[in-house]
């Protein structure tokens, strides 16, 4: 049995911004509603499931399950309960995604 992308017009559309303070997130899931796999093994993709300790295959798993960012949000902080990174983690891992941006050509 294949998986099939999920029709992203079935979802509300994605802020953008951060949820859960986390930079990216939001267009991480936006993406993988879209069917893009590939985000999810290169840059903010790959650094925000690294920070939140998820394989891409959990990730999608949850991103199937639920229909709406903060549903996304909830089962995260359940998921990783006391291992949630902290306000000052989610800071420091913001600021060393934005000082990358910047140094981008």
């Amino acid at each position: 049995m294949t998986a099939t992308p999920q029709n992203a017009s079935s979802f509300p559309q994605t802020a953008k911004g951060e949820l859960g303070g986390i930079i990216y997130l939001r267009e991480l899931i936006e993406s993988v509603r879209n069917g893009s796999k590939e985000v999810m093994r290169k840059g903010y993709g790959k650094a925000v499931l690294e920070f939140l300790c998820l394989s891409p295959q959990q990730f999608e798993t949850l991103i199937r399950r639920t229909k709406t960012d903060e549903e996304v949000l909830i089962e995260l902080r359940a998921r990783l309960g006391a291992a949630w990174p902290s306000d000052y983690a989610i800071a420091e891992f913001n600021t060393r995604c934005k000082n990358r941006q910047k140094k981008r050509p």
